[in-house]
């Protein structure tokens, strides 16, 4: 039994697709974006999901480019949504989302949205 549990994991690999349906709140606070997706569907996963990495970043403040240390969030499985806290006031966000299985990081899926009321 433990030899087969050993081969399933060799076959495990990072999903081949990112969370699908990415969508966030251009303009909900000044210092906060709302994040929503949908989960990688199992047939994709090629393993079992561990969590979703989210990075984040402003690119611009105003009318002027901006570029800021990127930002991480690291969320469990179930989790679908969250709010990205503590943002700069009228600027845009550069923000990638990835799902995760004990084999590392699939590929990403970067949207932009901002917060410029």
């Amino acid at each position: 039994m433990e030899q087969l549990i050993f081969l399933a994991f060799l076959f495990f690999t990072v999903p081949d697709t990112p969370p699908l349906d990415i969508k966030a709140e251009n303009t909900w606070t000044t210092h906060s974006i709302p994040l929503s997706w949908t989960h990688i569907p199992a047939y994709l996963l090629n393993g079992i999901l561990t969590g979703y990495r989210i990075t984040y970043q402003a690119i611009e403040i105003g009318e002027c480019p901006h570029e800021e240390i990127p930002r991480e969030v690291i969320l469990p499985p179930e989790i679908t949504s969250t709010i990205l806290q503590g943002l700069e006031s009228f600027a845009l966000y550069r923000i990638e989302v990835t799902g995760l299985t004990i084999k590392g990081d699939g590929p990403s899926e970067v949207i932009f949205a901002g917060n410029r009321r």
